[in-house]
Protein backbone atom coordinates (compact mmCIF):
# COMPACT_ATOMS: atom_id res chain seq x y z
CA UNK A 1 0.00 0.00 0.00
CA UNK A 2 2.81 2.41 0.87
CA UNK A 3 4.58 1.59 -2.37
CA UNK A 4 1.37 2.24 -4.35
CA UNK A 5 0.81 5.55 -2.57
CA UNK A 6 4.40 6.62 -3.25
CA UNK A 7 4.05 5.82 -6.94
CA UNK A 8 0.76 7.73 -7.19
CA UNK A 9 2.31 10.71 -5.42
CA UNK A 10 5.15 10.67 -7.95
CA UNK A 11 2.52 10.56 -10.72
CA UNK A 12 0.83 13.61 -9.17
CA UNK A 13 4.14 15.49 -9.09
CA UNK A 14 4.92 14.60 -12.73
CA UNK A 15 1.40 15.64 -13.75
CA UNK A 16 1.68 19.02 -12.01
CA UNK A 17 5.17 19.74 -13.41
CA UNK A 18 4.11 18.84 -16.96
CA UNK A 19 0.93 20.93 -16.69
CA UNK A 20 2.87 24.02 -15.58
CA UNK A 21 5.53 23.39 -18.23
CA UNK A 22 2.84 23.05 -20.90
CA UNK A 23 1.25 26.33 -19.82
CA UNK A 24 4.66 28.02 -20.03
CA UNK A 25 5.46 26.66 -23.50
CA UNK A 26 2.03 27.09 -25.11
CA UNK A 27 2.78 30.70 -26.02
CA UNK A 28 5.99 29.72 -27.80
CA UNK A 29 6.88 31.46 -31.04
CA UNK A 30 7.91 28.33 -32.93
CA UNK A 31 5.85 25.33 -33.97
CA UNK A 32 8.20 22.93 -32.19
CA UNK A 33 7.88 24.75 -28.85
CA UNK A 34 4.08 24.70 -29.13
CA UNK A 35 4.26 20.99 -29.99
CA UNK A 36 6.27 20.42 -26.81
CA UNK A 37 3.56 22.25 -24.86
CA UNK A 38 0.87 19.89 -26.14
CA UNK A 39 3.10 16.90 -25.37
CA UNK A 40 3.56 18.25 -21.83
CA UNK A 41 -0.20 18.70 -21.42
CA UNK A 42 -0.80 15.20 -22.75
CA UNK A 43 1.72 13.69 -20.34
CA UNK A 44 0.18 15.61 -17.44
CA UNK A 45 -3.31 14.45 -18.35
CA UNK A 46 -2.32 10.78 -18.70
CA UNK A 47 -0.75 10.71 -15.23
CA UNK A 48 -3.74 12.54 -13.73
CA UNK A 49 -6.09 10.02 -15.39
CA UNK A 50 -4.31 7.28 -13.43
CA UNK A 51 -4.56 9.27 -10.20
CA UNK A 52 -8.23 10.13 -10.79
CA UNK A 53 -9.06 6.48 -11.38
CA UNK A 54 -7.30 5.46 -8.17
CA UNK A 55 -8.99 8.24 -6.15
CA UNK A 56 -12.38 7.63 -7.76
CA UNK A 57 -12.77 11.27 -8.86
CA UNK A 58 -14.83 10.60 -11.98
CA UNK A 59 -15.54 14.25 -12.94
CA UNK A 60 -11.80 14.98 -12.94
CA UNK A 61 -11.21 11.75 -14.87
CA UNK A 62 -13.68 12.89 -17.52
CA UNK A 63 -11.99 16.30 -17.75
CA UNK A 64 -8.54 14.75 -18.16
CA UNK A 65 -9.81 12.43 -20.89
CA UNK A 66 -11.30 15.37 -22.79
CA UNK A 67 -8.18 17.49 -22.24
CA UNK A 68 -6.04 14.59 -23.48
CA UNK A 69 -8.07 14.49 -26.67
CA UNK A 70 -7.72 18.27 -27.05
CA UNK A 71 -3.96 17.99 -26.52
CA UNK A 72 -3.76 15.35 -29.24
CA UNK A 73 -5.83 17.51 -31.58
CA UNK A 74 -3.59 20.50 -30.82
CA UNK A 75 -0.47 18.43 -31.44
CA UNK A 76 -2.02 17.15 -34.66
CA UNK A 77 -2.68 20.71 -35.87
CA UNK A 78 0.85 21.89 -35.02
CA UNK A 79 2.43 18.92 -36.84
CA UNK A 80 0.27 19.58 -39.91
CA UNK A 81 1.36 23.23 -39.83
CA UNK A 82 5.02 22.14 -39.62
CA UNK A 83 4.45 19.93 -42.67
CA UNK A 84 2.94 22.84 -44.60
CA UNK A 85 5.99 24.94 -43.72
CA UNK A 86 8.30 22.10 -44.84
CA UNK A 87 9.89 21.88 -41.39
CA UNK A 88 11.88 18.76 -40.67
CA UNK A 89 12.10 17.41 -37.13
CA UNK A 90 11.45 14.17 -35.25
CA UNK A 91 7.72 14.88 -34.79
CA UNK A 92 7.18 15.36 -38.52
CA UNK A 93 9.21 12.23 -39.25
CA UNK A 94 7.29 10.24 -36.64
CA UNK A 95 3.99 11.49 -38.04
CA UNK A 96 4.91 10.38 -41.54
CA UNK A 97 6.11 6.98 -40.38
CA UNK A 98 2.82 6.37 -38.55
CA UNK A 99 0.69 7.42 -41.51
CA UNK A 100 -0.72 10.41 -39.64
CA UNK A 101 -4.00 10.85 -41.52
CA UNK A 102 -5.22 7.40 -40.50
CA UNK A 103 -3.87 7.83 -36.99
CA UNK A 104 -5.78 11.05 -36.34
CA UNK A 105 -9.11 9.41 -37.12
CA UNK A 106 -8.22 6.48 -34.90
CA UNK A 107 -7.40 8.86 -32.02
CA UNK A 108 -10.90 10.37 -31.97
CA UNK A 109 -12.66 7.00 -32.12
CA UNK A 110 -10.34 5.51 -29.48
CA UNK A 111 -10.88 8.30 -26.99
CA UNK A 112 -14.65 8.33 -27.37
CA UNK A 113 -14.62 4.55 -26.87
CA UNK A 114 -12.30 4.85 -23.85
CA UNK A 115 -14.52 7.47 -22.21
CA UNK A 116 -17.59 5.30 -22.77
CA UNK A 117 -15.94 2.13 -21.43
CA UNK A 118 -14.57 3.82 -18.30
CA UNK A 119 -17.90 5.32 -17.37
CA UNK A 120 -19.83 2.15 -18.11
CA UNK A 121 -17.43 0.22 -15.87
CA UNK A 122 -17.82 2.74 -13.05
CA UNK A 123 -21.59 3.14 -13.26
CA UNK A 124 -22.84 -0.24 -14.44
CA UNK A 125 -23.65 -1.42 -10.92
CA UNK A 126 -25.22 1.85 -9.76
CA UNK A 127 -28.97 2.20 -9.45
CA UNK A 128 -30.63 5.59 -9.90
CA UNK A 129 -30.45 6.48 -6.21
CA UNK A 130 -26.76 5.63 -6.05
CA UNK A 131 -26.17 7.67 -9.20
CA UNK A 132 -28.02 10.65 -7.71
CA UNK A 133 -26.08 10.30 -4.46
CA UNK A 134 -22.79 10.25 -6.35
CA UNK A 135 -23.67 13.41 -8.29
CA UNK A 136 -24.84 15.17 -5.13
CA UNK A 137 -21.68 14.30 -3.22
CA UNK A 138 -19.44 15.47 -6.09
CA UNK A 139 -21.21 18.71 -6.99
CA UNK A 140 -18.10 20.86 -6.55
CA UNK A 141 -16.01 18.56 -8.72
CA UNK A 142 -18.66 18.59 -11.45
CA UNK A 143 -18.96 22.40 -11.36
CA UNK A 144 -15.16 22.77 -11.53
CA UNK A 145 -14.92 20.43 -14.52
CA UNK A 146 -17.74 22.24 -16.35
CA UNK A 147 -16.06 25.61 -15.73
CA UNK A 148 -12.70 24.28 -16.96
CA UNK A 149 -14.14 22.66 -20.09
CA UNK A 150 -16.27 25.68 -20.99
CA UNK A 151 -13.35 28.01 -20.28
CA UNK A 152 -11.13 25.91 -22.52
CA UNK A 153 -13.61 26.26 -25.39
CA UNK A 154 -13.69 30.06 -24.98
CA UNK A 155 -10.01 30.76 -24.44
CA UNK A 156 -9.12 29.64 -27.97
CA UNK A 157 -11.47 32.21 -29.47
CA UNK A 158 -9.93 35.07 -31.46
CA UNK A 159 -11.94 37.70 -29.57
CA UNK A 160 -10.08 39.21 -26.61
CA UNK A 161 -13.34 39.66 -24.73
CA UNK A 162 -14.21 35.98 -25.17
CA UNK A 163 -10.70 35.00 -24.04
CA UNK A 164 -11.24 37.08 -20.88
CA UNK A 165 -14.43 35.16 -20.10
CA UNK A 166 -12.58 31.86 -20.67
CA UNK A 167 -9.73 32.89 -18.37
CA UNK A 168 -12.20 33.98 -15.70
CA UNK A 169 -13.91 30.58 -15.84
CA UNK A 170 -10.51 28.88 -15.56
CA UNK A 171 -9.77 31.08 -12.57
CA UNK A 172 -13.00 30.01 -10.86
CA UNK A 173 -12.28 26.35 -11.68
CA UNK A 174 -8.80 26.56 -10.14
CA UNK A 175 -10.23 28.11 -6.97
CA UNK A 176 -12.54 25.09 -6.68
CA UNK A 177 -9.65 22.77 -7.53
CA UNK A 178 -7.80 24.04 -4.47
CA UNK A 179 -10.64 22.73 -2.32
CA UNK A 180 -10.84 19.49 -4.32
CA UNK A 181 -7.09 18.94 -4.10
CA UNK A 182 -7.07 19.40 -0.33
CA UNK A 183 -10.15 17.18 0.07
CA UNK A 184 -8.45 14.32 -1.79
CA UNK A 185 -4.90 15.02 -0.52
CA UNK A 186 -3.69 15.92 -4.02
CA UNK A 187 -0.98 18.30 -2.86
CA UNK A 188 0.94 18.66 -6.16
CA UNK A 189 -2.41 19.40 -7.84
CA UNK A 190 -3.06 21.97 -5.10
CA UNK A 191 0.23 23.75 -5.91
CA UNK A 192 -0.54 23.52 -9.63
CA UNK A 193 -3.92 25.18 -9.09
CA UNK A 194 -2.34 28.04 -7.13
CA UNK A 195 0.21 28.59 -9.92
CA UNK A 196 -2.55 28.57 -12.54
CA UNK A 197 -4.55 31.11 -10.54
CA UNK A 198 -1.49 33.35 -10.68
CA UNK A 199 -0.90 32.83 -14.41
CA UNK A 200 -4.60 33.36 -15.22
CA UNK A 201 -4.58 36.58 -13.20
CA UNK A 202 -1.49 37.83 -15.05
CA UNK A 203 -3.06 36.93 -18.41
CA UNK A 204 -6.24 38.80 -17.50
CA UNK A 205 -4.11 41.78 -16.52
CA UNK A 206 -2.42 41.70 -19.93
CA UNK A 207 -5.76 41.47 -21.72
CA UNK A 208 -7.00 44.36 -19.59
CA UNK A 209 -4.27 46.55 -21.10
CA UNK A 210 -5.45 45.59 -24.59
CA UNK A 211 -9.07 46.31 -23.68
CA UNK A 212 -8.12 49.74 -22.34
CA UNK A 213 -7.19 50.69 -25.89
CA UNK A 214 -10.80 49.87 -26.79
CA UNK A 215 -12.09 52.00 -23.87
CA UNK A 216 -13.09 48.85 -22.04
CA UNK A 217 -11.72 46.65 -19.25
CA UNK A 218 -11.84 43.11 -17.91
CA UNK A 219 -14.34 44.15 -15.26
CA UNK A 220 -16.58 45.81 -17.86
CA UNK A 221 -16.54 42.69 -20.01
CA UNK A 222 -17.40 40.44 -17.06
CA UNK A 223 -20.08 42.83 -15.82
CA UNK A 224 -21.72 43.05 -19.25
CA UNK A 225 -21.61 39.27 -19.66
CA UNK A 226 -23.14 38.69 -16.23
CA UNK A 227 -25.81 41.34 -16.88
CA UNK A 228 -26.60 39.76 -20.24
CA UNK A 229 -26.82 36.33 -18.62
CA UNK A 230 -29.14 37.64 -15.92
Amino acid sequence: MTYQMDVLFIFEIISAICAVLGAYLVGGKTHLVRAYSFLSFLTSNVFMIIVSLDKGILPLLFQMLVFSLLALVGLNNVVLEMKRCNEDNFLVSLSRSLNHNIKSKTIYVSFISLISVLFVINFNNMDFNAYYTYLSSNTIEIIAVCLALFGSSLINNLSVQTKVIGLFLFLLADVLYIYIALSHSLYPFFIQSIIFIGTSSLAMKSFNEILKEENSSVFTVLKNKLSYGA
